[in-house]
């Protein structure tokens, strides 16, 4: 079910508020879907379209979840965030001129 509707828009963060959920429950045993849920997971994170950017807030709460279990794809992740951080502190210095 996740795969079939997670490129629908309108359910990204509704979906991913259920795999963080289902992360909860079975703790490691959500590791083997990891492998094709990481690379949806970042392509969200770099091309959010949500309202405020709900999906990628919840993509960050979800990584918590996984907990240790990412550290398989940090190689992965780190890049990711630091896109975000340095279009954020472009965004920030842009509009306070």
């Amino acid at each position: 079910m996740i795969k079939e509707y997670w490129d629908n828009p309108t359910l990204s963060t509704q979906i991913i508020l259920l795999i963080e959920e289902i992360a909860d429950v079975l703790n490691d045993e959500i590791g083997d879907a990891l492998v094709w849920m990481m690379p949806k997971m970042l392509r969200v994170l770099a091309n959010d379209s949500s309202p405020n950017n709900q999906a990628t807030l919840r993509i960050f709460h979800a990584f918590e979840s996984f907990g240790t279990l990412l550290d398989d794809y940090m190689h992965l992740i780190i890049p990711a965030f630091v896109s975000i951080k340095s279009l954020l502190l472009f965004l920030f210095f842009t509009d306070s001129k």
